[in-house]
């Protein structure tokens, strides 16, 4: 049985964007252990200690391009808390567009442990 292009053999399936059962219950295992060991103020800590880590994590988890306008961004307070003052990528990050130069920056103003 063929389909007509751009028809689907179930049209009520799941809509676009709706998430799978295994996704929602992924996402809030991890919230629970997010939650349950400590928080941002464990993550910060654990960031301070680890700073490499922390930095990889981080540039693999922002997106690589979105336009949007954002007033504040509570990702800026995390990093300017880890480093103690500004970490000079807060512009870069408050306006959400983030490049393949912001990454390098971001890493090189940061050394990694080990490197």
């Amino acid at each position: 049985m063929k389909f007509t292009k751009g028809q689907s053999g179930n049209p009520k399936g799941r809509p676009p964007g709706a998430q799978g059962k295994f996704t929602v219950a992924a996402r809030d295992a991890f919230q629970r252990a997010f939650d349950d060991s400590g928080g941002v103020e464990s993550l910060t800590e654990w960031a301070k200690e680890n700073r490499g880590e922390f930095y990889r994590l981080f540039a693999r988890l922002i997106p690589t391009e979105v336009s949007a306008a954002v007033t504040h961004n509570p990702l800026t307070d995390l990093l300017a808390a880890i480093d103690g003052a500004d970490t000079g990528i807060g512009p870069s990050i408050s306006r959400r567009k983030i490049t393949d130069a912001s990454h390098a920056a971001l890493l090189s103003n940061h050394k990694l442990a080990g490197e």
